[in-house]
């Protein structure tokens, strides 16, 4: 898994604004790439206050109350196998009754997906267990948030899709705000009709989270090229 210590490796800010045409769009689609993103906390999370105990170590990785996943997306015309590890703490059903306390648990989850000529599966373990979608027929691959946002600028002015363009290590990146204060969102540009705008992650996002801080995802690393699919395989 990953730690805080990984936003450090991602800390330098990847997206740079043009206010001028200077950053150009791709051309044509992103049809074969290897993307690999991680969604960490921006800040230090808060002490845990009183009444929580733990069974797992409270510093984590990552530290209570702080959650954080990596994905690694391979993208081949369509095909696709993706590997989704998260980390999250939640709390026990049960209160602890002789520590006087409510249970906090760091729950790790590792989702893994492939779409190839017409074939959806999923796999989700957790715990040591392993589920499989052919088995139980849920969808596992659901739990993994493909799609970068808007990557066309729009045609005509509009308040609501106020967008700039902006470079990144990755190629140009399209940079839109939320309505949410502090929510903004920057997707690699490519046009409308690229099919793959709806699983490629985004360069760059940043979101409020429930302690009143910052959860920034980032694209860590972008390869465009041939896919290789001997790891293509299920759990």
């Amino acid at each position: 898994m990953f730690g805080i210590a990984a936003l450090a490796a991602c800390s330098r800010d990847p997206v740079t604004a043009q206010t001028a045409p200077e950053a150009a769009p791709v051309n044509g689609c992103l049809e074969q790439f290897v993307q690999e993103f991680t969604e960490v906390p921006a800040q230090e999370p808060p002490p845990p206050p009183a009444g929580i105990c733990f069974d797992t170590p409270a510093g984590g990785p990552p530290k209570y109350p702080a959650r954080e996943r990596k994905v690694r997306l391979e993208y081949d015309r369509g095909d696709y196998f993706a590997v989704q590890e998260s980390a999250t703490w939640t709390f026990g059903e049960e209160p602890d009754l002789a520590r006087n306390c409510i249970v906090a648990k760091l729950e790790r989850q590792k989702v893994v997906l492939i779409v190839q000529d017409g074939r959806k599966e999923s796999t989700l373990t957790r715990d040591g267990t392993t589920q499989r979608s052919a088995d139980t027929g849920e969808s596992y691959g659901s739990r993994i948030a493909f799609g970068g946002g808007p990557s066309q600028l729009p045609t005509v002015a509009a308040p609501a899709a106020d967008m700039i363009r902006e470079d990144s290590p990755y190629g140009t990146c399209l940079r839109s705000s939320g309505v949410m204060p502090g929510t903004s969102l920057c997707s690699v540009e490519q046009p409308l009709e690229c099919n793959s705008r709806h699983q490629i992650l985004p360069i760059e996002i940043r979101f409020p989270d429930a302690q009143g801080g910052t959860q920034i995802g980032r694209t860590t690393s972008l390869v465009r090229g041939p896919v290789d699919h001997a790891g293509w395989v299920l759990p």
